[in-house]
């Protein structure tokens, strides 16, 4: 059985993870059923699985890690001594990222000293991915669109490729963000918790999130007479400068809707998740008029399909025509419309079973099992990429120019979160 070794980078696998570490554990249950899989992290985890192995990433050890594996897989900003190694190796490397862009609005790079420099390390490591990647996997497609074009432009894409494979499957697998049949065995049998949650914010609160609309609209609906309440699944990290986040408590505050809208107050666990997400009529997610929000999907739409409840979205970007495009929520543009569009799914029972039903006709076809096969025989059949292999020295004077032009790409990467 092949070996796999997934390195996570800064992110956690465990009972606290979020968005990429939920998906890394996904695909890593997904992935078990025919390779043995190593979860290379920087904290200890408390999962356990049958074919996975948790182990911690030392100095000391990565190494020999990479050397024993048959296949190293890193998810974004890859420690790209890890990458280097493993293409000297000529290891099987398989990356799933997208275009750092949100990394603009991460704190410890917006109220750096030099934003541009630690901006510039991450796009100088993302090209690097690029260049070495025999397999990329993408979450949507407006990713896998970014992702063509920054192949293209580091040289990926040619004809050694493309003869092979048309769409360039040969390339990329497609794997949209969704769950996997094991998550949906554990949200089934799930409690449903006592308290009625009509709305549940979630994906975190960051300052290109305008969670503030939300408290403006709830208020609006007050006003009117409709009492809605919200729960936030979770507080911001408490070593980042979130003023969304500041702003959220003083409105709360000023607003007077301590009645209204609540965060959890448990350290809340991954699987305790399903509970609140079980017992809410509707998802919230609303994003900033920001270019991060062009250029991805997000990864809670995951949590759409696997509770099958709708979502209310922002007007911009990908996210919002995701989910005009399918139907499964609604989309609006300021607190009036969002106002309006809370009170419809509180109150309007055909609209609400409408979206749930229009949620139900594609989940399938969200589940992780039902995208990977084609990862699955890629990595079976453990050939490299073609361009790499069979113009290894075009390749490799790419990869020299791109080292000596930063030679920051030999050392570990500051993680920005």
């Amino acid at each position: 059985m092949k070996s796999i070794s997934i390195f996570t980078s800064s992110y956690s696998v465990g009972s606290y993870m979020g968005g990429i570490g939920v998906r890394i554990w996904e695909i890593s249950q997904v992935l078990s059923k025919y390779f043995k899989v190593s979860i290379i992290t920087q904290q200890k985890s408390n999962f356990k699985w049958p074919n996975i192995t948790f182990k911690i990433f030392d100095e000391k050890n990565w190494k020999s890690q990479v050397k024993e594996s048959d296949v190293i897989f890193c998810v974004d900003i890859p420690d790209t001594r890890i990458l280097l190694y493993a293409h000297e190796l000529k290891k099987l490397i398989v990356t799933e990222n997208a275009i750092p862009i949100e990394h603009l609005e991460y704190d410890s790079i917006k109220n750096s000293i030099n934003k541009d420099k630690h901006y510039y390390d991450l796009i100088m490591r993302f090209k690097l991915q690029i260049l070495v990647t025999d397999h990329f996997i993408t979450r949507s497609k407006v990713e896998e669109q970014t992702l063509i074009t920054a192949m293209a432009m580091m040289g990926r894409i040619n004809y050694i490729n493309y003869l092979e494979n048309e769409n360039l499957r040969n390339l990329i697998s497609y794997v949209p963000i969704g769950f996997n049949k094991l998550s949906d065995v554990h949200q089934e049998n799930s409690p449903f918790i006592d308290e009625t949650i009509e709305y549940v914010w979630n994906g975190g609160i960051w300052d290109y999130l305008d969670a503030n609309m939300a408290l403006t609209a709830i208020e609006m609906c007050r006003s009117q007479k409709v009492d809605l309440k919200m729960k936030f699944m979770y507080h911001p990290p408490t070593n980042q400068n979130i003023q969304e986040y500041k702003l959220i408590l003083r409105n709360i505050n000023e607003k007077k809707l301590n009645s209204n809208v609540k965060f959890i107050n448990e350290n809340l666990q991954h699987y305790e998740r399903d509970k609140y997400l079980k017992s809410s009529r509707a998802i919230v997610c609303l994003g900033k008029d920001t270019i991060e929000n062009y250029t991805c999907v997000r990864l809670r739409v995951r949590d759409v399909f696997l509770y099958k409840k709708p979502i209310v979205i922002d007007n911009f970007g990908a996210t919002a025509s995701f989910v005009k495009t399918h139907q499964i929520g609604l989309v609006v543009s300021n607190e009036k419309e969002l106002a309006e569009a809370l009170v419809s799914l509180k109150r309007d029972d055909c609209l609400y079973k409408q979206l749930v039903n229009n949620i139900e006709a594609i989940r399938n076809d969200y589940c992780i099992e039902n995208n990977i096969l084609g990862l699955v025989d890629f990595l079976n059949r453990g050939e490299k990429a073609k361009d790499i292999c069979n113009s290894l020295e075009k390749h490799d004077l790419l990869l020299t120019n791109l080292i000596d032009s930063y030679s920051s790409l030999k050392e570990p990467p500051i993680y920005p979160i």
